[in-house]
């Protein structure tokens, strides 16, 4: 997600409702909360899914590391949320289920570019959340995603030292995925954790 954290809690914090004893997967709570809803509080249009569709156009998959921007749905009024940045991160293999990307920090790369590409265009953004991609239903090693992340974003600025992202936010649903960024970022003592 793009823009200031709004109400979010930078670096975790915040627990999110379980249901049927299942994480909501990352890529699920923005588009939950980005929906309008009727009177009695229910989804009655998915604004980021229909035009998450439309860029499909049909497609039943996209590449990984494929990035598909949509705009923030109700996010935008509710956390000042300006753009949602949809990266294909995890894979289906058959057998095997659903695994992380080989090369999860070009998902890292290809999200901060498009990010630049977009601010480049005119719009005024600046900070970025990034959720812990694939540790969801991936079935990924949660401290090397996380490292895996950091490098990524920390060489991504060293490589486009203009670049116009200032903030740049992990995102962590429980306080499992909290601990493990406040330890790699520990070990990182040029970077600021925050929360």
């Amino acid at each position: 997600m793009i823009g200031r954290p709004g109400r979010q809690e930078p670096g975790g914090g915040r627990r999110r409702p379980r249901r049927r004893r299942q994480r909501q997967k990352a890529d699920a709570v923005p588009r939950y909360h980005g929906g309008q809803r009727d009177d009695a509080g229910h989804i009655s249009h998915d604004t980021i899914a229909l035009e998450l569709a439309q860029h499909m156009a049909g497609r039943s998959h996209v590449s990984a590391g494929q990035v598909l921007v949509t705009g923030p749905g109700e996010l935008q009024e509710s956390n000042q949320v300006r753009r949602i940045l949809h990266v294909a991160a995890v894979e289906w293999e058959p057998g095997s289920g659903y695994r992380q990307v080989m090369d999860l920090g070009r998902c890292i790369r290809n999200i901060l570019a498009e990010v630049d590409r977009i601010a480049a265009a005119g719009e005024p953004l600046r900070s970025v959340v990034l959720p812990l991609l694939g540790t969801g239903g991936g079935s990924s090693d949660l401290l090397k995603t996380v490292d895996t992340l950091l490098a990524a974003t920390v060489g991504y600025f060293q490589s486009h030292p203009a670049s116009r992202i200032r903030v740049v936010y992990l995102l962590a649903c429980t306080d499992v995925q909290a601990a493990a960024c406040r330890a790699a970022l520990d070990k990182e003592p040029e970077l600021s954790p925050q929360g």
